[in-house]
């Protein structure tokens, strides 16, 4: 969202709707956010999934497994 010419509650709704249809594609986000282009929309939705794999994969890499003493 830094940086971005896109306002911030655009970026919301998007994160909201993708968060809540995960298998939403760019079409559908479009008709959802109204007056935001193609290209923005495609924009928006490959760094809103890439963000949720990030946040996925790095979730559990700091845990400490503990074993029977």
């Amino acid at each position: 969202m830094h940086g971005s010419h896109v306002p911030v509650q655009a970026w919301l709704r998007a994160a909201y709707l993708v968060a809540r249809m995960p298998d939403i594609d760019a079409r559908g986000l479009e008709r959802h956010l109204g007056r935001v282009s193609t290209r923005t929309v495609r924009f928006m939705l490959d760094r809103l999934q890439k963000a949720m794999v990030d946040d996925a994969e790095n979730l559990f890499s700091d845990l400490i497994e503990a074993g029977e003493p």
